[in-house]
C-alpha cells in the first residue's frame, strides 16, 4: 500500500512538473512580442530539458522508495 502510495505521489508530482511547463510554455508566448523565434525555441527547449531532469530525478526517488518499502515488509 506505500509503495503505490509512493508511486502515486510521484506521478501526482511529474504531472504539475508538465502542467508547470505548459504554462511556461504559454507565458513565453504571450510575452514574446519582442524576442525572436529562435530565442522563444531556444528557451522551450530549456524549460523542457529542466522538467525531464525533474520528472526523471521524482520517477527514480519514487522507485527507491518503493524498494526500500518492498525491502521492508519481507
Amino acid at each position: 500500500a506505500r509503495g503505490r502510495a509512493a508511486g502515486a505521489a510521484a506521478e501526482g508530482a511529474v504531472t504539475r512538473g508538465r502542467n508547470q511547463r505548459r504554462d511556461a510554455h504559454h507565458r513565453l508566448k504571450k510575452a514574446s512580442g519582442g524576442v525572436s523565434e529562435d530565442d522563444v525555441r531556444a528557451k522551450k527547449s530549456a524549460i523542457d530539458e529542466l522538467v525531464a531532469e525533474a520528472s526523471k530525478k521524482i520517477t527514480k526517488l519514487a522507485d527507491e522508495k518503493k524498494q526500500a518499502i518492498e525491502t521492508r515488509q519481507d
